[in-house]
């Protein structure tokens, strides 16, 4: 007797819900037990395989395997977390491969990404509802407002910016091959505002970067107007009201940028992982002795509050030396490879904002960060393995 529901659909139920779960973003245990049940019912798709190894995919494995190694030599507390964590980032998408074989994925792809869309809008208007009631208070200063948005609602906002950001080029890529109607401009425009409440410089200046690169990618002359009018709608809102960037446009020819808190924690982070390029750091001190660093430079509040480098590169740097960073800048070198020989944009584009994001966030410390990368691959990644066969049924290929 056969199974109610079959595996890959049962997987695919999870995905609606995890895509879903970004509205539910205060209740980090739900998103945490449908990023592992994803994980489990991706593993079980692959376990018929005859190999879990790829050659291709060494530098994923490779990512895994020197996170997992360095957490076992610095045993700490969270050395179990960190080894789930990356197994999630760079294991398991790579099991989305099998299930882009599923009719029943594949019909339902696009739906999923449309209740992610939905999720993040409902997010965003719930933000402008709390702009609007909390204006006596922020008194329209947006950075009273961004602190108090995060001290009630518990959120860091570049993990919000991150999550709108790439709910607007899902969106965005959606718009490009469809006729504009008033229902698709408002909910592109409440993404915007979304991300102008948030205002995360690095997400604004790498969306505004894939729109661009997005140009170039049309041929037709209808959907290239669409891209060139999103692009000049998103650019005109975010200059007409996005005080952060034009201060920040002001601070950059001034010599305060020197002295910049931004400043120092780059600084102090190259200082620290340039004393041990090699092979890093023990985990458990790093924070110490980027702490040591802000208090030598006169910023004593950055060591009080333990801020981080603020850049996933240089964490994998501190973390696992030049050879961990090099791995995963290999991760990301192989999807933009596969992306534009495949001329799948919309993994590109997402890709390219992470890329960026990257520079100036650890996002891959948090949960937020972790959910939102590895639900993009989970995703996409398998698309870049399929020849289209009809409508609902996919070959494997090889690339």
């Amino acid at each position: 007797m056969k199974p109610f529901f079959k595996l890959d659909q049962i997987t695919t139920v999870i995905l609606f819900l995890l895509a879903f779960s970004s509205l539910l973003y205060s209740f980090e245990a739900i998103m945490s037990i449908l990023m592992i049940a994803s994980a489990v019912l991706l593993l079980a798709l692959n376990i018929r395989r005859k190999s879990f190894f790829n050659p291709k995919f060494f530098a994923f494995y490779g990512s895994f395997i020197a996170i997992t190694f360095l957490n076992f030599f610095y045993l700490g507390e969270k050395s179990s977390k960190n080894i789930a964590d990356s197994f999630f980032i760079f294991i398991v998408p790579l099991f989305s491969i099998e299930l882009y074989k599923s009719p029943f994925f594949i019909k339902n792809k696009e739906q999923i990404f449309l209740t992610f869309i939905f999720s993040c809008c409902l997010l965003s208007l719930f933000f402008i509802g709390f702009y609007i009631k909390d204006i006596p208070y922020h008194n329209y200063d947006w950075y009273v407002l961004r602190f108090r948005m995060e001290y009630f609602y518990k959120i860091h906002g570049t993990y919000i910016s991150l999550w709108f950001g790439v709910a607007m080029i899902l969106f965005y890529d959606f718009l490009l091959f469809r006729k504009w109607t008033i229902k698709f401009l408002i909910v592109f425009v409440i993404l915007i505002v979304g991300i102008l409440l948030f205002n995360s410089r690095i997400v604004i200046i790498g969306i505004f970067i894939v729109m661009i690169l997005r140009l170039f990618t049309i041929k037709e002359k209808y959907n290239k107007k669409i891209a060139l009018i999103a692009l000049v709608l998103f650019s005109s809102i975010i200059l007409l009201f996005s005080k952060r960037i034009l201060d920040n446009f002001n601070a950059a020819f001034s010599t305060s940028v020197l002295t910049s808190e931004r400043y120092t924690i780059a600084y102090c982070s190259c200082e620290t992982a340039s004393k041990s390029l090699l092979f890093g750091y023990d985990l458990n001190k790093i924070q110490s002795k980027l702490n040591n660093c802000y208090d030598r430079y006169y910023h004593p509040n950055l060591s009080e509050l333990n801020f981080n480098c603020h850049s996933q590169y240089l964490d994998f740097v501190l973390k696992g030396g030049i050879f961990l960073v090099i791995l995963f800048f290999l991760t990301i070198y192989f999807k933009i490879k596969l992306c534009i020989k495949n001329k799948d944009y919309r993994y590109l584009s997402i890709t390219i904002l992470f890329t960026l994001a990257f520079i100036t966030e650890n996002v891959l410390q948090r949960q937020y960060g972790i959910y939102i990368y590895a639900f993009c691959d989970i995703m996409l990644f398998g698309g870049l393995f399929v020849v289209h066969q009809g409508d609902s049924t996919n070959k494997i290929k090889e690339n």
